[in-house]
């Protein structure tokens, strides 16, 4: 009788662990949708405290790590998630972008192979094998595997905008690389990257103001991306908004501190800005003194007709 009552007890404590879990799961799912990627990450850690076999739930933690560049940490749940299941498409798919993160093009084309094995029909495999083979200077394999991508799946946005940027900047088509970023926000409004490249464009052909709105959307869509302020940043300095101009630059170091660029930038703008400042202080001076000069004059003339 006690040995049955020990075993109900351990069934119910393990439920309640399991649904505490789930809990956590949930939680950190729903964190991870409002880009609290720190936040998410913590209650998974507690959901894998109860149980570190949970379901999916180290391919989720990789996903959020990958997102603040913990790249390291992302490969690592990633390899974990194949080890409790070794035909996760979904994890080979993650592992495999997220080495192309880290550059590990010939390391991501393997997983990206893996994945397309396992389900043919994997846009997103197929894009991640083309940015892998942007990245070794197969340009043709690159277009090739987007086109594929847009081919399994007609209404991914992803691939609309990997094709439009191959075309843009790779292959000089600006006209269908527009096309298809246009395409990826058709599809979806909300594409933050898409905007991206649409305001790019803008700037490109020195409409900085069009480019701004861009940007504007780009950051709303997603507020934790660092390029998205530099470019706006660069088009306000092109416009002599200097002190918008910084205040970009420092959202872009507050979350991209590695982005050598804007420290450049931010410098180059501090001193444009005390230069045109400097520049009306002058012209400020110089009406002052002729100011001054005509008030001379006009004393001079009215002291010899009195004399």
């Amino acid at each position: 009788m006690k040995l049955i009552f020990l075993n109900i007890f351990t069934i119910l404590f393990f439920t309640s662990c399991q649904h505490t879990a789930d809990e956590y799961y949930r939680s950190g799912k729903a964190k991870a949708n409002i880009y609290d990627f720190k936040g998410a990450i913590i209650d998974f850690d507690k959901a894998i405290d109860l149980n570190n076999k949970y379901k999916n739930i180290y391919y989720i933690r990789g996903t959020a790590k990958a997102a603040l560049k913990d790249f390291n940490g992302a490969i690592s749940d990633f390899d974990k998630a194949i080890e409790l299941n070794p035909n996760d498409t979904l994890a080979y798919e993650n592992r495999g972008a997220t080495k192309v993160d880290q550059k590990d093009y010939s390391g991501a084309i393997i997983d990206c192979n893996k994945a397309i094995e396992l389900n043919p029909q994997s846009s997103v495999a197929y894009i991640s094998r083309g940015v892998a083979k942007e990245g070794l200077h197969d340009a043709i394999g690159a277009l090739a595997d987007y086109n594929e991508s847009i081919k399994q799946n007609p209404n991914y946005a992803d691939g609309y905008l990997h094709r439009g940027a191959e075309n843009y900047y790779v292959f000089h088509d600006t006209v269908s690389g527009i096309i298809d970023f246009n395409k990826s926000i058709q599809i979806n409004p909300k594409y933050a990257e898409a905007y991206f490249y649409i305001g790019n464009s803008k700037a490109d052909k020195k409409d900085y103001s069009g480019s701004i709105s861009d940007y504007n959307i780009a950051i709303e869509c997603n507020p934790l991306e660092a390029k998205y302020y530099y470019n706006r940043g660069t088009s306000k300095g092109k416009l002599q908004d200097f002190t918008g101009a910084l205040v970009d630059f420092d959202d872009c170091i507050k979350y991209n501190p590695q982005l050598i660029d804007v420290y450049y930038n931010r410098g180059k703008t501090k001193f444009s800005s005390k230069s045109i400042f400097q520049h009306h202080l002058d012209q400020e001076n110089q009406q002052f003194l002729l100011f001054l000069q005509k008030k001379k004059h006009c004393l001079m003339l009215f002291e010899h007709h009195n004399f």
